[in-house]
């Protein structure tokens, strides 16, 4: 992580349901062998966050109903309730460019990408204030 993003308000409860879920299902079979990556940087305004695991990837069908319960609000069927929460948040607090992204594959892990905007501590009001408090 650069000095600046450790530092940045951030809200709270956003990493630990993505860093779960990447135990739960990507390295559980092989916790011996599995990794998981954490690094943060800052893109213009924003922070971005990568969260990067060695596990066996999502499947092609299972990602799209993720991709498309976050896009489109719909109630998830019995999987991504961790990332939809995160996704939703993000846009609620910050707007539509503020969500998240997922890249896969067959057997080389799957990266998780936040995008955050970098936060003010002197112009943090309100619902904000109290989120990333």
């Amino acid at each position: 992580c650069d000095s600046e993003a450790m530092s940045s308000p951030f809200l709270r409860l956003l990493l630990q349901p993505l860093v779960e879920n990447a135990i739960q299902h990507s390295i559980r079979d092989n916790f011996e062998k599995g990794k998981i990556l954490i690094s943060a940087r800052r893109e213009g305004k924003d922070m971005v966050i990568d969260i990067v695991d060695n596990g066996k990837g999502i499947p092609e069908e299972t990602l799209l109903q993720l991709n498309r319960d976050m896009d489109h609000g719909g109630k998830p069927v019995h999987r991504g309730v961790g990332l939809r929460n995160v996704n939703d948040r993000l846009k609620l607090y910050f707007g539509d460019n503020y969500k998240l992204k997922i890249e896969t594959g067959p057997e080389i892990g799957t990266k998780i990408t936040l995008r955050h905007p970098i936060l003010e501590e002197e112009t943090l009001r309100g619902e904000v204030a109290e989120a990333v408090r």
